[in-house]
């Protein structure tokens, strides 16, 4: 991982881009909008992190990404993922299980407002330490 910093306003992700890191945002606020900037899907706070879709499952970006304020961020790169997950591959399989149920939830919000607007919330950041709590105990299962 790497240490990165983006300036209010800065575009950290743009949509269609492929994937190739995540971000950690460990300070500031950024928010999730159209390819063109007009619609705001969400806002991701400090402590949650974004960019995995495109990582996990090697496509486009969905959404741009926007700094809202300066932010510092920790840069995950798809290498560094696989490495660090390759000796927990209940974990990866869990994780990629949660984000792509979260992506279904994504697209349904979207749908159901005809592609239009914004969405009051929108949660993009799987609970991990719940993820691996589920690893843990499908592992652990018989």
């Amino acid at each position: 991982m790497s240490p990165q910093v983006f300036l209010k306003g800065e575009m950290i992700i743009k949509k269609h881009d492929v994937g190739k890191e995540m971000y950690f945002l460990s300070k500031g606020k950024v928010e999730v909008v159209s390819g063109d900037g007009r619609s705001r899907y969400g806002v991701i706070e400090e402590g949650s992190f974004f960019g995995e879709l495109g990582v996990l499952f090697d496509i486009p970006r969905t959404a741009s990404v926007r700094a809202l304020q300066n932010c510092y961020c920790m840069r995950l790169t798809r290498t560094d993922l696989e490495t660090a997950m390759q000796p927990f591959p209940f974990i990866s399989e869990r994780f990629r299980a949660v984000v792509a149920e979260r992506m279904v939830e994504v697209q349904k919000k979207r749908s159901d407002r005809g592609g239009k607007g914004t969405l009051k919330r929108l949660d993009f950041v799987p609970n991990v330490g719940r993820v691996v709590e589920v690893a843990k105990e499908e592992e652990d299962a018989p």
